[in-house]
């Protein structure tokens, strides 16, 4: 249990960097994909404020809580349209499939 309270504020610091990578490639792939641009943009953004707000974590972190609402803001507003998007509109499938083929 002690472990777990020590380590947790820097395993937070190592996951923030790989979930702003993944979130990135994502938003990256969707934009080329020309799937749902306008998030797309946003998951962009939201992961380069993600690394943002990390490395901020790690150099400064007085800096770090002033840019925290900022940093992650866009991040978590893109992900939830990417979420409720799929929820509410779903994917074609067959017209996915097309896409992917030709």
């Amino acid at each position: 249990m002690i472990l777990y309270v020590l380590l947790k504020p820097v395993s937070r610091n190592l996951a923030l960097p790989a979930a702003s990578f993944r979130v990135t490639f994502v938003g990256v792939y969707a934009v080329a994909k020309l799937f749902l641009v306008a998030v797309a943009i946003l998951l962009v953004i939201g992961g380069v404020g993600y690394l943002i707000n990390s490395f901020a974590q790690i150099v400064a972190s007085a800096l770090a809580a002033t840019l925290f609402p900022l940093s992650l803001l866009p991040g978590f507003v893109a992900e939830l349209g990417l979420v409720l998007w799929l929820i509410v509109k779903g994917v074609d499938a067959p017209k996915w499939e097309a896409r992917a083929q030709g």
